[in-house]
């Protein structure tokens, strides 16, 4: 893969997912939607022990922008949290990018950039350890159940089929509180995977649109957790 298609990967990936939404929304069949357990506010010793200072600091996207540099993000976040170098990307490609907190995975985040040889035009964040403590302004977290997902959204979600690259993907919020807004200029993406497996169990998968009150798939609400959120942000500059 060259430089250029590196650079761009994450961003498609996102694309990908919200284009299989488009085209093939009405996949699966939507069941009624039963009122789900009712949502707690997650607390844990970590959270209770951290500061607010350092709790608004894991916000995303927070203080993050489009134009946010690495010499900012030192500012932000410390000389010794930012590392500048080359860092994962999808179906094994490497970008030049920058790791937050590289040593710490309750507060590491990768953070890709439109121009990868001069880190400027932040483009995507993406946070994955599943131990996390970043959170997206409006209450999504990693580890964090579908059945607490669907309620904070107030509205079943569609997600990509299990088992493949982009697998989980949520592809549409379908009008729930959840969904982009219009001229926000943050689109906050993330991504689910089945927590526990019972050998009675199956689950959706493959290059398929699901919904998550899909009666043929009645464990989803418990079984299924958030492994992965991404903010991408879009630019004055881009076409």
């Amino acid at each position: 893969m060259t430089r250029r298609g590196r650079r761009v990967a994450v961003p498609l990936a996102l694309a990908l997912a919200a284009l299989l939404g488009a085209c093939q929304r009405d996949a699966a069949p939507v069941a009624t939607p039963v009122a789900p357990p009712a949502v707690t506010p997650p607390t844990s010793a970590a959270a209770d022990s951290t500061s607010p200072q350092a709790s608004a600091q894991l916000l995303l996207p927070g203080a993050l922008r489009a134009d946010t540099g690495v010499d900012e993000l030192r500012r932000l976040f410390g000389a010794a949290n930012v590392r500048v170098g080359q860092i994962d990307g999808p179906e094994g490609t490497t970008a030049n990018g920058v790791t937050l907190f590289p040593d710490d995975p309750q507060r590491s985040a990768l953070l890709y950039f439109a121009d990868e040889t001069g880190l400027r035009g932040l483009d995507t964040v993406l946070v994955r350890e599943p131990t996390s403590r970043w959170r997206f302004d409006n209450g999504v977290h990693i580890g964090m159940r579908l059945h607490e997902l669907v309620a904070l959204n107030g509205a079943a979600v569609a997600f990509s089929g299990f088992d493949w690259d982009y697998g989980g993907t949520i592809t549409d919020w379908k009008g729930g509180r959840l969904a982009p807004r219009e001229g926000d200029p943050v689109r906050r993406g993330a991504r689910l995977r089945v927590d526990h497996v019972a050998v009675t169990e199956h689950f959706p998968s493959g290059d398929t649109i699901f919904m998550s009150n899909d009666p043929r798939y009645p464990m989803l609400g418990t079984r299924v957790v958030v492994d992965q959120l991404t903010v991408g942000f879009a630019r004055a500059d881009a076409p």
